[in-house]
C-alpha cells in the first residue's frame, strides 16, 4: 500500500464486494495495522461470513444505498446477487462517475491502467474461459441497475480500467450467449 501512496494507518473505510479470498482476504491485516476504527461495508449476506471467519462487524449496505465516506465521495452500493457470487455488489462513486465493478467486466492478464481501447473481446473471453457467471437473468438485472448510473470509467478487480464504450460493454454482456 505504501508503494502507491496509501498510509495503512489512515484507512477509514473498506468495502468488501463479495465473500471470496481475493476480495476480502486482507481484511484482518488491514484491521490489524490501522490505528483507527475502520468502517467495513459489505452486502448483508457477506457480513455474516466476515463475522464468522474474521470475527469482525461489517455494516450491511442496502441495494441503492448512498453513503458519503468523505467530502466529494458519495458511494452508491448496487447489489448484483448471483452475478459472480451470491453476495456480490458493485460500487458507484457518484461525483467521479466511476463504477468499481468487482469481478464484473473482468479481463485476464496484467493491469495496464485505464484502457481506452475496446476490451470487449478480453472481457467476453475471460467470462467464457472461467465460466463464472451463474445466471443470465441475474446478470441482465444487475446490468440494468448499473446502467441507470452515469458511468464514465469502470474499474474492475481484475484487468484494466475501462474509459470508453461503457454502453457497449454493458449491452454486450446483456446479450452474451451462455451456451
Amino acid at each position: 500500500m505504501t508503494r502507491v501512496g496509501l498510509i495503512p494507518e489512515n484507512i477509514q473505510n473498506v468495502i468488501v464486494p463479495h465473500f471470496e479470498a481475493d476480495e476480502m482476504g486482507a481484511v484482518p491485516e488491514v484491521l490489524k495495522i490501522s490505528n483507527k476504527k475502520i468502517n467495513l461495508y459489505a452486502h448483508p449476506i457477506c457480513t455474516f461470513g466476515l463475522s464468522d471467519i474474521f470475527d469482525v462487524k461489517a455494516k450491511p449496505v442496502k441495494d441503492g444505498e448512498i453513503i458519503s465516506v468523505f467530502e466529494g465521495c458519495s458511494l452508491k452500493f448496487i447489489h448484483t446477487q448471483h452475478v459472480h457470487q451470491w453476495d456480490s455488489l458493485v460500487v458507484y462513486w457518484i461525483e467521479q462517475k466511476i463504477l468499481f465493478s468487482s469481478d464484473l467486466f473482468i479481463q485476464g492478464g496484467e493491469f495496464t491502467g485505464i484502457n481506452s481501447n475496446n476490451c470487449l473481446n478480453e472481457i467476453v473471453n475471460s467470462i467464457k474461459k472461467d465460466n463464472y457467471l451463474p445466471s443470465r437473468n441475474h446478470l441482465v438485472n444487475a446490468l440494468n441497475k448499473i446502467s441507470e448510473n452515469d458511468i464514465e470509467t469502470i474499474l474492475p478487480m481484475h484487468g484494466s480500467g475501462l474509459s470508453n464504450n461503457i454502453d457497449l460493454y454493458i449491452e454486450s454482456l446483456k446479450n452474451l450467449n451462455f451456451e
